[in-house]
């Protein structure tokens, strides 16, 4: 196998930075590798990474030049002679580097390169680094609503440690987010300090939003989680397809860098590798207490606000199921578009206080002549001449 170091590290980037969660350079062997700014580490960690995924083909790494300068090749050597020897070629634009595994690995070694994994991947991990958002500026208009709002500021300041809560913090261009963190990983407190005008709006609701969620949460769907806290109804998403923190408004990439890097943070120091994230948020005793049909009416008085401020009929969109306590089947009985049922699900959330899913009810053909002349011919059949029950196995 060949990999161009270049075009991996641009893969471990573009993930980080696009994919909501779970992202991959494209290589199951390197799910647990991550870059280091120094190039001996990083391509130390590549082939020890190959290593513990027990490879047995040669793999091949083509560095560019300018990298290849920075690699100490006697340290490298070193570094991966436990599990494997490599040769390297020089050529006027590039380096090759062959690497071929041990074949006496043993699985004792395996266990002790795993073991490793823990302490080293958030050393250097990469982030992008943002500049505050300016308080004067182009903002987008549907969050204006929101960061013009008075609100009382009831998070600013900084944490106290208080055992055995942890405390963490991160500062970027003089905004400072501090966090008290449990442990089972929960946020317990935030609170943010540095800011100034719109800024002080953003970072409130910001921490509003991250206590109580787990911090693995917050790092990786916070800043999400203020963008639709933030975005006023029935107003259209500021980008077209994928929203993230980076493409929504320069406003968000603040709080999203500072929660990260003390996410990254309590990682380092607890060693515990991050697992896939598949939190959800619980069901609140107050809903689950409630009688079906008074869960239904809530939902139907939120649906009808919001059909109204749309302009459409009362009757465009009826509750026909509510299963499970939050998945919400509605009849349509006119036509809507599917972003307004994003916004229902948003504005349901947010006057409920429960995550409820959204679906319609599928459609059925009413016509029954229709229905009759599409019918298959083999069922048309035995619908013309019935079988006898023992025929069929009745």
């Amino acid at each position: 196998m060949k990999i161009q170091y270049s075009e991996l590290l641009k893969s471990y980037e573009m993930g980080l930075h696009e994919q909501l969660r779970n992202f991959t350079t494209g290589h199951d062997f390197l799910e647990t590798w991550v870059p280091d700014e120094d190039p001996n580490r990083s391509i130390a960690g590549i082939f020890e990474a190959a290593a513990i995924a027990k490879r047995e083909t040669a793999l091949v790494l083509v560095v560019e030049k300018s990298t290849a300068d920075q690699i100490n090749y006697d340290q490298l050597k070193r570094e991966t002679a436990a599990f494997g020897t490599f040769e390297w070629e020089s050529q006027e634009r590039q380096h090759t580097i062959s690497f071929s595994f041990s074949e006496t690995l043993s699985d004792e070694l395996v266990i002790e390169l795993k073991e490793k994994v823990p302490s080293r991947p958030l050393e250097t991990r990469p982030l992008k680094q943002t500049a505050a958002a300016p308080v004067s500026g182009a903002i987008h208009p549907c969050y204006l609503e929101a960061l013009s709002a008075t609100i009382p500021l009831e998070h600013e300041g900084k944490c106290e440690t208080s055992p055995p809560l942890e405390h963490f913090e991160s500062t970027s261009s003089g905004v400072t987010l501090s966090v008290l963190v449990d442990n089972r990983g929960k946020v317990r407190e935030a609170r943010h300090s540095g800011t100034i005008a719109l800024e002080t709006t953003l970072l409130e609701t910001f921490c509003q939003v991250i206590e109580g969620l787990p911090l693995q949460e917050a790092a990786e769907h916070g800043a999400l989680r203020l963008e639709q806290k933030l975005r006023a109804p029935g107003m259209p998403l500021p980008v077209a397809g994928i929203l993230t923190p980076d493409n929504a408004d320069p406003i968000f990439k603040v709080p999203n860098q500072l929660i990260r890097e003390i996410f990254l943070a309590r990682v380092e120091k607890t060693g515990v590798v991050p697992q896939k994230n598949f939190w959800s948020e619980p069901i609140p005793k107050s809903w689950l207490a409630l009688f079906l049909e008074q869960k239904i009416s809530a939902i139907s008085s939120v649906v009808k606000q919001r059909l109204e401020a749309h302009g459409l009929p009362l009757d465009a969109l009826t509750v026909y199921e509510l299963k499970n306590e939050t998945r919400l089947t509605l009849d349509e009985n006119q036509k809507v578009v599917g972003s307004f049922l994003l916004e229902l699900e948003r504005e349901l959330h947010a006057r409920l206080g429960v995550q409820v899913e959204v679906l319609l009810a599928e459609r059925q053909d009413k016509n029954k002549p229709r229905e009759k002349a599409t019918k298959p011919k083999d069922a048309a059949a035995n619908e013309a001449s019935p079988l006898p029950p023992e025929a069929k196995g009745v």
